[in-house]
Formats: C-alpha cells, structure tokens, sequence
C-alpha cells in the first residue's frame, strides 16, 4: 500500500511512500515529452524519512525545476485563455442589463499591453511566481514617464479581479498578493555593484556544475543589461546583430560599440556600451555563435520562443537573487529591473549630470530624481554624503597613508 500527500498550491506535486519503504518519493506531472519518464511524471526518491521535511524538499524541487523546456505544460496553462477571456466574457455579461452595448475595452487594452506579455508563460497556479510577476509589472510600469501611480493601480485592480474570479471557478487556490498605492509610490530598490557581482558569481557557478550553456549565455545576458542604459526585458534581448555598430575616436585604437534601439517604450535611441563587456564578452559570443548572420539574436539565437526564455532568465535571477538573500532589501524586492537603478546611481556617482544621465538611459531627469537616485542604495548614498560633506572628515589611517608616511 502507498501512502500518497498531495502538495497544495503546487500544482500535480505529490510525495508518497510505499509501504516497505522508510523514504519518501516526490512526483509531479512535467510534460508527454519529458524523456525521463513515460507517463511525463518527475519521480526521485527525497531520501528523507520525515514527512514535514520531505514536503518543503519537494517543494524546494518543484520551484527550481526547469519546465521551459517542454512546450505542452506552456500549452496547458493559459492566462488569457483560461482566466482572462472567460472572465471578461461574464463581466460583460453582467454589465449588458444595463447597457446592452456594453465592452470591456480598457480591460483588454491593459491586458494586452502589459499583463500578458509578462504572464503568458509561466504556470498562473503558482502564487509564488504569480507575486513576483506582479512586483515585476510595477518596476517595469513605474519605469515610463508616462505612467503614474495611480494608473498603475488601475492595472493591478484588473489583475486581482481576474485572480478573484479565478479562485471562485476552482482556477486556483490562492489570491495573489496585490500592492496597495502607497507601497508602488515608495522609492526602488537597486543593487549594489558587489551585489550583482555576487548574483554573477552565482550564475557562473550553475553553469560549472551543470554544464548547461544557457547559464554561461546568461551570465553575458546580465552583464550586457549592465552594459549600458537598457531596460531589462525584450527589447535588451532582441538585439540583432545588425543593430550593433563600431566607431573608432581619432584619438584612440580601440573600436567602440554602441547599440541602436529603434523600437523601446519611449522613442528610439543609440546605447553606448561600457568598454568592458566589448573588450572581454562580446568576442566570447562570436566565438559561442560563429555562424551567426546579421539577422540573428545577439543572444541565444537558436530560441524562437523569446517571452518563454526571458521568462527563464527572470525566474532563475530570482531563484539566485533568493538563495544569495540579495532579492528583498528594506522589505522591497529586486528583480532584474532593479539592475537599472544600479547603473544611474553609478553613472551619478561619477559626476555624470542629470540631463546626461537621462539622454542616455532614455528616460527624463525628474523620473531619474523620484524613482532611480532617490533610493536605499547604501553605496550610492554613503558616497553621496561624503560628497556633500567631504571636509567635515578626516582621512583614515590604513596602511596606504602609512606608506604616504613612509615615502616622504
């Protein structure tokens, strides 16, 4: 006899133990293409005896497993489709007793201008990755000039009536968490550059112990977003290699690379690219990618799926960000968009001027002020007040003044 405990709120995850066993084994549904398995299950035996163990060890394995690779279970759970349709369909069925010409116009505009895009690929049964999506939305959303606060809560507002709607049809089991007003106006949190130094290190070391290329291309991924002014996301990923240009300074012999962005949130602009990721990252995804053309993807160009594999990059970011505890700071979190602010702050810390700043990130000097340098980075404010203060303090005494010493 088997004695199975089903794991609420994570899908087909199970563990269960038979009877001349003292092990408990996990199980959960991936794909009729996953190849370890004929009926498309995950099964390992956890080694652990304790049942309550055992079920944050399945739970820990269910989180971190890679579905991305099997293109039925991105089938088998549609936001639009299983939520948002059958939803807006019964809202405009009850509004119609009223005015019988009535639509949900606005609704499916801010659907699919900004909900879908971010959730058509991911499992909506899963609260966990469901609230860090919607923390997502609203870094992405506060990062254009024409959107304001309030305007933001408008598009959370329909995503807790679809996910209340969902709960009362049995879609899911738990309502995800929705920010209030006064906590999307609060100022974002950025990492410090050891921070993502950190996070880097991380993502480097996944693919030493896997061997999975994607980490190795991922970690380029992640440098080239520090690179220069971009935004996180598809158009920072969907760099072909046509848009990329070199230009030599007639004082200098080494070529400069700057990247042409004809289609972002605002207007198109052209990238400047920090001479590090030219000189030491660019040649290793030539040589990655040798016979690539001029039409091809910068980066992974073989994956025709581009949401699913952002999706990817911005799921294992937080798993590292998680694991390193980097992901929450002052009770906010820090997803890749968070890199972003890193990047101002530095370029500030510099003595680059607002308006600088702003022509090169694509973005304007009052936006930089209320939501980039009017942060909780310690870094960038410790160096800011010494600025600001610098003669009030004295110079430590550390082994390079006693060396001054030494040499006068």
């Amino acid at each position: 006899m088997t004695n199975k405990v089903n794991i609420k709120n994570y899908g087909s995850l199970s563990i269960y133990k038979r009877e001349r066993s003292p092990f408990w084994w996990i199980s959960f549904y991936v794909s009729k293409s996953y190849k370890e398995d004929k009926s498309g299950f995950y099964r390992k035996s956890l080694k652990i005896s304790n049942q309550r163990k055992a079920e944050r060890k399945a739970k820990e394995i269910y989180q971190t497993f890679d579905f991305s690779n099997y293109d039925k279970r991105q089938q088998e759970y549609n936001l639009e489709k299983d939520i948002f349709i059958p939803f807006i369909t019964s809202r405009e069925r009850k509004k119609r007793f009223k005015d019988p010409n009535y639509q949900c116009l606005k609704e499916k505009q801010r659907f699919k201008k900004w909900i879908k895009p971010l959730f058509e690929t991911v499992d909506y049964r899963d609260v966990k990755i469901v609230n860090e999506l919607i923390e997502e939305l609203v870094v992405k959303m506060k990062d254009e000039t024409d959107i304001k606060d309030v305007t933001i809560t408008k598009y959370l507002s329909l995503i807790s009536l679809m996910f209340r709607w969902a709960k009362d049809n049995n879609k899911i089991q738990i309502l995800p968490i929705i920010p209030t007003l006064s906590n999307i106006s609060d100022f974002r949190p950025s990492y410090e550059p050891k921070e993502l130094k950190m996070n880097l290190d991380r993502i480097n070391d996944e693919y030493k112990k896997t061997e999975d290329s994607f980490f190795d291309e991922m970690s380029d991924y992640v440098n080239w977003v520090r690179s220069g002014g971009f935004r996180p996301g598809m158009s920072s990923l969907n760099v072909k290699n046509f848009q990329i240009s070199f230009f030599k300074h007639h004082n200098y012999e080494e070529s400069m690379m700057r990247v042409h962005l004809p289609k972002t949130k605002t207007k198109e602009h052209w990238i400047d690219i920090h001479p590090v990721f030219t000189f030491n990252i660019y040649p290793k995804l030539i040589k990655r990618n040798p016979d690539s053309t001029a039409e091809d993807y910068l980066f992974f160009p073989k994956e025709k799926n581009r949401e699913r594999l952002y999706e990817r990059i911005r799921k294992n970011f937080v798993r590292f960000s998680r694991e390193l505890n980097l992901y929450i700071k002052n009770g906010k979190p820090r997803p890749l968009y968070s890199i972003r602010s890193m990047n101002t702050q530095v370029a500030r810390l510099k003595g680059e001027s607002l308006d600088s700043i702003a022509e090169r990130f694509n973005t304007s000097t009052p936006m930089l002020q209320k939501h980039y340098l009017n942060s909780g980075n310690e870094h960038y404010l410790k160096e800011r007040h010494f600025d600001l203060y610098k003669d009030y303090y004295t110079v430590k005494n550390n082994k390079k003044s006693k060396l001054n010493e030494k040499d006068s």
